[in-house]
């Protein structure tokens, strides 16, 4: 690219304005940092706006010579998704930036998505992020990397909010965040970019960091709970709809929504699953139909992990009785297959080497008196392992218990039951489900280490 290009796109880019939507509840001790943030942007034609979404302490915006138009709205408690709602009301700017009160953008966040939408009104740019978990400061850098965003989407919600920028005509075209109960307690970005998508808005992917989501300690069980609860909700309310409307899914999307459905059946409470459930009788009139056709070197994979579960099997089952045509099966982004197989493969180990190269340790150390949290196939497949060193729990404990009832012969206890076994050592045998388990565990105030 020539000087003069490279010269005339920094001059046009200048002119596309952002804004940036900042809610806030009770968070207002962060707000100079997030601000800070957008000054180091060094964007000419940027607009801030802060929505208190009815803070205990009304907010009060930092006194400083800000370099951009400063807006300050005060509602009473919506909750999140309408006050960015109310935010996209408010936005003057052409493109629109949702960057959560404690949160921030890296330098050249705005001037490296901006030139990667191309003046386009109906496309997505999404950039890479550090995903800095507070709890115990670990420290991840992502970056989105997609063939198809309905694939991924499919799969998991690819990165946070403000790794985001929207035209504004595309937010108003789908009707913003949802406000409904689906949504009530989280997962509005997750709902509005499956919308999107379906809509036929294009994503492009910026390969750099832009952005750093901060993950915090704070009502962590509450968090997580309203996180399954309106993941499932969300995904299958689009699962619902692909399969009703007018939608044509590729065979690789048919298998990312499989193999979508397996993952979040098995990592889901058992309490938020009916939304999973009611995509199963759709799920398989479509795979009769054959408008749910998954990759031909994907099924043996699928049925086999699918059939582990009582819903599944009937999937496994529609899938195996079927014969697909073999032109469905072209063309499929061979990364796209990668992944899938991996995930399908290594969705349920919850132990690497290292980690169980500590719980031995720490079980020698524990004399014999610990225990193990879980008494699921993985709780089994670890005391399986350190049966064979010779390390055998003196319980397994399960929120689930039953009384009198025993895994491998070894009784099966309720945590609130731990302070009668004089525990030294407690190994969570779940990785999806750790810290929540964690934070029940250090709830009880004993005096026991948590592996």
């Amino acid at each position: 690219m020539s000087i003069e290009t490279q010269c005339s796109e920094k001059l046009e880019q200048v002119k596309v304005s952002v804004s940036v939507v900042i809610p806030c509840f009770n968070q207002a001790q962060y707000l100079v940092r997030a601000l800070t943030s957008l000054v180091e942007q060094d964007y000419p034609m940027l607009q801030v706006i802060v929505v208190d979404d009815g803070s205990d302490v009304p907010v009060a915006l930092p006194e400083k010579n800000w370099p951009f138009s400063l807006v300050l709205y005060r509602q009473n408690n919506q909750g999140l998704a309408a006050a960015r709602n109310k935010g996209i009301q408010l936005a003057e700017g052409k493109l629109i930036k949702f960057l959560d009160a404690d949160d921030v953008l890296l330098p050249g966040c705005l001037k490296s998505q901006v030139a990667s939408m191309r003046y386009s009104d109906n496309t997505i740019s999404v950039i890479g992020f550090v995903d800095h978990s507070l709890y115990n400061d670990e420290v991840r850098e992502i970056i989105p990397a997609f063939s198809d965003p309905l694939e991924a989407l499919l799969l998991q919600n690819i990165a946070p909010v403000h790794s985001y920028l929207f035209s504004k005509h595309a937010l108003i075209s789908v009707g913003g965040f949802c406000t409904e109960e689906r949504t009530r307690g989280g997962c509005e970005d997750y709902d509005l970019l499956l919308r999107m998508v379906t809509e036929g808005i294009e994503f492009t992917s910026v390969h750099k960091l832009g952005v750093i989501y901060y993950r915090y300690v704070q009502s962590m069980s509450t968090l997580r709970d309203n996180m399954h609860r309106t993941r499932a909700a969300v995904w299958g309310y689009t699962t619902q709809r692909l399969l009703t409307g007018n939608y044509h899914l590729s065979a690789s999307q048919a298998s990312a929504l499989l193999c979508g459905w397996w993952q979040l059946v098995n990592g889901t409470p058992s309490e938020y699953q009916l939304p999973l459930f009611q995509c199963v009788p759709l799920i398989i009139a479509a795979i009769k139909s054959e408008n749910l056709q998954p990759v031909h070197a994907e099924r043996s994979m699928l049925c086999e992990k699918l059939s582990m579960h009582p819903e599944g099997l009937i999937i496994a089952q529609a899938i195996a009785n079927e014969s697909y045509s073999e032109t469905a099966q072209l063309h499929v982004p061979v990364q796209a297959i990668i992944d899938r197989r991996l995930l399908l493969l290594n969705f349920d180990k919850s132990f690497n080497e290292d980690w169980l190269a500590k719980v031995f340790l720490a079980a020698r150390a524990a004399n014999g008196r610990f225990a193990i949290y879980g008494a699921g196939d993985i709780g089994r497949r670890l005391a399986k392992i350190l049966f064979s060193a010779g390390l055998a729990p003196i319980c397994f404990v399960d929120k689930s218990a039953k009384q009198g009832c025993k895994l491998e012969d070894i009784n099966i206890i309720s945590p609130t039951e731990l302070s009668g076994w004089h525990v030294n050592l407690v190994v969570i045998a779940s990785a999806r489900f750790y810290y929540e388990i964690k934070e029940t565990l250090m709830r009880l105030h004993q005096d026991f280490e948590i592996l």
